[in-house]
């Protein structure tokens, strides 16, 4: 065994002592900038810290996890002055993924909302939050009760009584393969969060799910939102596609944004007026040929609409083909039935009642259905799909029983987010 004189065994021990203490102080404080610390002994940094570094598969895990979270909540409690509000905040906006945080502030600095993960919940995340409110100086906390929520915005806009309303938006995944957008809004009273009904049906959040399969489509879901909050547009999955409804903050409440048309539609607007049934506006063929198994539909663009027996699967496909005389050509299966065409867009009867059918929008520069939506009645006009469809409207005030409710809308089926508007318009009409 190797021998060591005394001076190196007491340089050992004094090095040992010093890296303890270190250790030790270093748990104790963090630095957030070259001239200033602040202590944070049993604090967030370092209770967040050690939730992130904890082994899953430990012996203990889910009540040192609990136990952990639990702290963080009282290290946030504590936080009575705004400047040191102030200091966490400026280090978070640097180091907050660090820490296992996402920092969502107002953009006056008045609010700020810290959301993390309890490591909790398995596959189905859970979340713990702390909204901190500057008040006159002081620092009061709030919490809201949503667990499965990751906050990660706050947009800020007034009513029309001039009151600050503050939307927060976030995430949450509530399966595997579930996935949502949530929304919830709030003023402030005396440093305390109030709840504010201005939500669709008089609620004071929205929910808007979405499955995985969406999320790989790379198509935006959930909701967007625009003018600092003021506009809101909710995706609806349909089946092709995604459709999106857009609403207005009034003031008081979200309503859904009109489309300002200076026609006024009923159910005559609808009516077709050539000889191949195409919905009104649509181009016309300038040429078409039929026999048992085909039927061909020629436009002056010089593409061709073929419609065929073939069938391949189940999934209805429509490739765009070079033809031998240079013609693009566009075959369909005979299950669908072509009803119009505007430019590089195609639509298709896929069947159904006559109140409530299948129209497909097909989109020949991308080679696929865009959008698939039940309709009555269809028109193009000024590059918009205006079509009725039947209103689930209890009491909607047609005369005759066997009459249905149908509402016009509006949809902008060319954007990137093709966008659905009501007009306002409806008409009573027959149903089977």
């Amino acid at each position: 065994m190797p021998k060591f004189n005394a001076t190196f065994i007491l340089i050992f021990t004094f090095f040992s002592i010093l890296c303890c203490k270190e250790n030790k102080r270093d748990l104790g404080k963090v630095k957030f900038n070259d001239s200033e610390e602040f202590k944070v002994q049993d604090s967030i940094l370092v209770w967040s810290k050690k939730l992130l570094a904890l082994n899953s598969n430990s012996e203990g895990f889910g009540e040192q996890a609990t136990q952990l979270n639990r702290n963080i909540k009282n290290a946030f409690s504590k936080l009575k002055d705004a400047s040191q509000l102030d200091q966490l905040a400026k280090y978070f906006h640097k180091n907050s993924e660090k820490h296992g945080f996402v920092l969502a502030q107002t953009t006056d600095g008045r609010l700020h909302l810290f959301t993390w993960g309890t490591r909790l919940g398995g596959s189905t995340k859970m979340y713990e939050n702390c909204v901190l409110v500057k008040n006159q100086g002081e620092v009061q906390v709030n919490e809201i009760e949503n667990k499965s929520v990751l906050y990660n915005k706050i947009y800020t806009f007034a009513n029309s009584t001039n009151q600050s309303i503050y939307l927060f938006s976030g995430s949450g995944k509530s399966s595997g393969f579930e996935f949502f957008h949530h929304l919830q809004a709030f003023s402030i009273a005396e440093g305390k969060l109030v709840a504010k009904s201005i939500f669709p049906d008089g609620k004071n959040d929205w929910n808007n799910p979405f499955s995985i399969e969406n999320v790989y489509s790379n198509t935006k879901l959930g909701f967007i939102i625009s003018e600092n909050g003021t506009e809101i547009s909710k995706s609806s999955p349909l089946p092709n596609g995604t459709m999106w409804h857009q609403y207005i903050f009034d003031g008081k409440e979200y309503i859904p944004k009109k489309y300002s048309s200076k026609n006024q539609f009923n159910e005559t607007s609808f009516n077709i007026e050539n000889e191949y049934q195409f919905i009104k506006g649509s181009e016309i063929p300038s040429n078409v040929e039929s026999n048992l198994d085909r039927k061909e539909y020629s436009f002056e663009d010089d593409y061709t609409v073929v419609e065929t027996a073939f069938q391949e699967g189940k999934k209805l496909k429509m490739p765009v083909l070079n033809s031998p005389d240079g013609k693009k050509e566009i075959q369909v299966s005979k299950q669908v039935r072509l009803i119009g065409k505007s430019e590089n867009f195609i639509f298709l009867d896929a069947g159904g009642v006559p109140e409530d059918w299948l129209l497909h929008i097909y989109d020949i520069n991308q080679q696929k259905i865009i959008l698939s939506k039940y309709v009555a009645k269809a028109i193009l006009q000024d590059e918009l799909l205006i079509f009725s469809e039947l209103s689930n409207t209890i009491n909607s005030g047609c005369e005759n029983e066997s009459f249905g409710h149908f509402k016009i809308n509006v949809l902008h089926y060319r954007q990137d987010f093709p966008t659905l508007q009501p007009t306002g318009q409806s008409y009573c009409s027959y149903i089977q």
